[in-house]
């Protein structure tokens, strides 16, 4: 943090937003201590997102990261872990009906981010950001 807020000009975080919150916090702090412009900085956030317009279609997401997803991670327990109940230091997973995703994004727009880099987790399949595009972005226009 202390050579972000010194040198760069952006960041991107991937954790939960009560977590990003806390790190925006300490790069404030961090610019005051530099003499940096807090300001100059853009800050992003990855997100997965498992998501659907019915319990079914959700439910197929939070399999496919079980099944697909949390054997290829470091930490595959995490992501099991998190689609069954999200904890305060999620790994940047968010799963659930288009409200509660809108919901936990705008924490993350309120404690600072103003850019997104989201990955679908039932990729290929596009119904998950079909959801999200019809259903959660029209809330932040």
């Amino acid at each position: 943090m202390k050579i972000v807020s010194k040198y760069a000009d952006g960041w991107n975080f991937i954790g939960s937003a009560e977590e990003f919150a806390e790190r925006v916090a300490l790069l404030k702090n961090y610019c005051k201590k530099t003499g940096s412009d807090f300001n100059r900085l853009r800050l992003s956030v990855h997100l997965q997102i498992a998501t659907g317009k019915n319990s079914k279609e959700i439910a197929d997401a939070k399999n496919y990261i079980r099944k697909y997803i949390a054997p290829i991670l470091s930490h595959p327990l995490d992501a099991v872990k998190f689609i069954a109940k999200p904890s305060r230091r999620g790994a940047g997973y968010l799963a659930g009906r288009p409200e509660e995703i809108s919901q936990k994004i705008e924490q993350y727009v309120n404690a600072g981010a103003s850019y997104f880099i989201l990955y679908f987790v039932d990729a290929p399949n596009v119904k998950g950001m079909e959801t999200f595009a019809e259903m959660t972005i029209p809330q932040f226009s």
